[in-house]
């Protein structure tokens, strides 16, 4: 039979004793701390709209001239692929509610952009991602369109581009 000897019967009192001491001053100050969140800055959604309420899928499928079906939102809310009925194209946008100074320091940072000066002097095309982006009204735009029977897809991402452009302003 296993027994406990006086130096080990001590030690657990000990600790027992100071479990009790450490419950008993935390709980005495527990509001002191229940109102942290007053002293933080509040965190805004990454978009405060939604995206196929600026860019319907029956505007996309008509640029992209065929129906298109728009998905559940993606990463918040800030996402959206639409994608053909027959499967073989597909328009990726992404918003996020943005400042101008962050976007212009994201653009910074981006290599290989050639401006796109008809949309306004934030927007940018990146031939080697088939990417267009955009600032507007507070909002930063990503665009790009995967077709594999159209080559311009320049022209496909700045048409859509301008159509979410279009509706943000007219809102």
């Amino acid at each position: 039979m296993n027994r406990l000897g006086c130096g080990s019967i001590a030690f657990f009192a000990v600790l027992v004793l100071a479990l009790a001491l450490t419950l008993t001053a935390c709980g005495g100050d527990a509001d002191v701390y229940s109102n942290v969140s007053d002293y933080l800055p509040p965190i805004e959604p990454p978009l405060d709209l939604a995206i196929t309420d600026c860019l319907p899928q029956g505007q996309v499928g008509a640029v992209m001239g065929k129906p298109m079906t728009a998905s559940d939102p993606y990463e918040d809310g800030t996402w959206v692929i639409y994608t053909s009925d027959d499967g073989t194209a597909s328009v990726s946008v992404s918003m996020e509610n943005q400042t101008e100074a962050i976007y212009d320091a994201m653009v910074a940072d981006l290599v290989g952009g050639e401006a796109v000066t008809d949309l306004g002097a934030r927007a940018f095309w990146y031939a080697e991602r088939g990417e267009m982006i955009d600032y507007c009204d507070g909002y930063a735009i990503a665009v790009s369109v995967t077709e594999p029977s159209v080559e311009n897809t320049y022209g496909l991402c700045h048409t859509i581009v301008k159509t979410l452009r279009n509706n943000l302003q007219a809102k």
